[in-house]
């Protein structure tokens, strides 16, 4: 009953789902939205017309060992995130989650310690209702049969990374995160959102491995094209 007064949308494009549809997406959007594939960056997994790093990992100095992405953060696939994480639409993560899990398995990516989300401020949590990288971690965790490890805490509270500069952006999550358990030898994949510059999950890599994490990966949903 309840689906037929409010009725399922897919994620994507918004359109209303045949009524039983439990997959969150259409089937014009599970045929037309694509997942990265091809040569892409080693750091970020954004693609790239050859094998190594894209022009702005090249630049940088991440303190992580690889990374991987989903999606490219644009069109449908950058709306449904915005829905996703502002519009309190926690039950997103049961897609993106699985998406995340299905893909790992189809690239290879190897099995680690912990999946590790990256974690929000206490205040945001309040305000946003749920941490959008702990349920995408929560789901992916489940379907590959891993750990899901909260062994990061946000002690500060940051502005928002959007709209500041590489610099500003590094220097916002300084000293936001703090370890808070020993992960001496243990191998880590982080879980995020949305991968721009790099620099909440490198700040998340050092305190990491100052509690001494062996290696950390990252995977977030969507990496953002460059300019």
């Amino acid at each position: 009953m309840e689906e037929l007064i409010f009725p399922s949308r897919c994620i994507f494009c918004r359109d209303i789902l045949p009524f039983g549809n439990k997959d969150y997406i259409c089937e014009k959007c599970a045929e037309n939205i694509e997942e990265i594939s091809g040569n892409v960056c080693l750091k970020c997994g954004r693609p790239v017309r050859y094998h190594g790093l894209c022009r702005q990992c090249s630049s940088a100095k991440h303190t992580f060992e690889g990374g991987y992405a989903l999606y490219l953060y644009k069109d449908e696939v950058r709306s449904a995130i915005h829905r996703f994480k502002y519009g309190r639409r926690g039950s997103y993560a049961r897609y993106f989650g699985r998406a995340m899990a299905i893909y790992a398995d189809y690239i290879e990516i190897p099995y680690v310690d912990y999946v590790v989300p990256v974690p929000v401020h206490s205040s945001r949590l309040r305000h946003r209702g749920f941490n959008q990288a702990r349920l995408l971690a929560e789901i992916y965790a489940a379907e590959r049969d891993e750990i899901l490890g909260d062994v990061l805490q946000r002690v500060k509270h940051t502005k928002a990374q959007s709209g500041l500069t590489k610099t500003q952006r590094m220097l916002n999550v300084r000293g936001a995160f703090r370890s808070t358990e020993d992960v001496r030898g243990k191998t880590i994949l982080l879980i995020d959102d949305i991968f721009t510059t790099g620099s909440t999950v490198d700040e998340c890599t050092r305190v990491l491995k100052r509690a001494g994490a062996k290696e950390v990966y990252v995977f977030c949903l969507a990496v953002r094209e460059l300019d």
